[in-house]
């Protein structure tokens, strides 16, 4: 088997993935170099991206319910003149 891995110093038969999530000796690359390289996520990226997305969702879930009120309230002060 040719190796795959795009990185020269690489002498591993393994392939992208393979690459990335076994602890090969002969690896000359981060896991995370790799990955940029390989576009390849291991389940540590993929928990690290979930958490980025439920913490954004929660801020604009947050923003969105101000905005809300807010418009409560000035469709109240509105109606009442002011």
């Amino acid at each position: 088997m040719k190796p795959i891995c795009a990185e020269s110093a690489c002498k591993c038969q393994l392939t992208k993935c393979q690459c990335l999530l076994l602890q090969c000796s002969s690896v000359q690359h981060s896991p995370a170099t790799a990955a940029r390289r390989h576009k390849c996520r291991t389940s540590v990226d993929l928990e690290l991206d979930l958490q980025a997305h439920q913490l954004r969702h929660e801020q604009e879930s947050g923003e969105i319910s101000k905005l809300k009120e807010l418009k409560t309230r000035m469709e109240q002060a509105k109606a009442q003149g002011t």
